[in-house]
């Protein structure tokens, strides 16, 4: 080497850097909207799902995720950057001081997006359980103690039984509420340790290295997550694997029973 600085522009990368990563939080969140307004109301689902309310979210997502970043860097004075190389191990990151505009920044950025997708598949669960243990209540099992067989449709064809569908989508919301919570587990550590202590996040390297690892848990076993508690996950991946992938196969059901359905289901899945 010849002793030269190489490295790149601090400010630069890690705006670019974490506006994506904020960004993707707040996709993931407006996901978990989309989810929950699949799961109660089939009506505003399609108007949460039309063409220019998509645009919108990943629009506002967009915004807000760059907004919060490359604003207050233009805005940040060149003797106090907002974004700098820490000592003592040179960490490119946000400031090692902590302000109220740091405290802020990470709630709005990190915090708020992560808890409310949270929140949110914990009311759809929760939501969700409470329909599924009324409709049960409401039908009348058979003498044997077996569920009245389904209704037929006009083409000959016949329909799941509500009960069995209500259970169906009670056990995906509750994947969907473990895979969130499991998100929030490995990602929160680190903003919260930006605004409660972030000298000793910077001073201690060890630290941050199981830090970022667990958010690399985060990605890696929310996969496994499905695997384990989702029926229709693993049938899709067996058929992968085996090569039997020759259709699509019918998604979970989030709400009705009609043509919409599936629809609904493919956007939880």
């Amino acid at each position: 080497m010849s002793g030269k600085s190489n490295e790149l522009n601090c400010g630069a990368f890690f705006v670019s850097y974490i506006s994506f990563y904020m960004t993707g939080y707040y996709n993931a969140s407006a996901l978990a909207s989309v989810r929950f307004l699949a799961g109660i109301s089939n009506r505003l689902y399609h108007r949460w799902t039309s063409r220019p309310a998509l645009l919108t979210h990943i629009g506002l997502s967009w915004l807000i995720g760059l907004g919060l970043n490359v604003v207050p860097y233009i805005l940040s004075p060149s003797k106090d950057p907002l974004y700098r190389n820490n000592p003592p191990f040179n960490d490119c990151g946000s400031t090692s001081t902590v302000t109220a505009f740091t405290a802020v920044w990470m709630f709005g950025g990190n915090l708020s997006p992560l808890i409310g997708a949270v929140l949110t598949y914990a009311i759809l669960f929760i939501v969700t359980e409470i329909k599924r243990c009324k409709l049960r209540s409401m039908l009348a099992p058979a003498v044997d103690g077996s569920l009245a067989p389904p209704a037929q449709n006009p083409e000959g064809g016949s329909h799941q039984h509500p009960a069995n569908q209500a259970q169906r989508r009670a056990k995906l919301t509750r994947v969907l509420f473990i895979s969130s919570l499991w998100n929030a587990i490995c990602f929160l550590p680190i903003p919260l340790m930006m605004i409660t202590n972030p000298i000793k996040f910077y001073m201690n390297l060890s630290l941050q290295l199981w830090l970022r690892t667990l958010n690399l848990f985060g990605y890696a076993f929310n996969p496994l997550i499905f695997l384990t508690l989702n029926h229709d996950y693993r049938k899709c991946v067996s058929k992968l694997v085996k090569g039997q992938w020759s259709q699509r196969s019918p998604a979970p059901m989030l709400v009705g029973t009609n043509s919409n359905a599936g629809r609904q289901g493919a956007a939880a899945s």
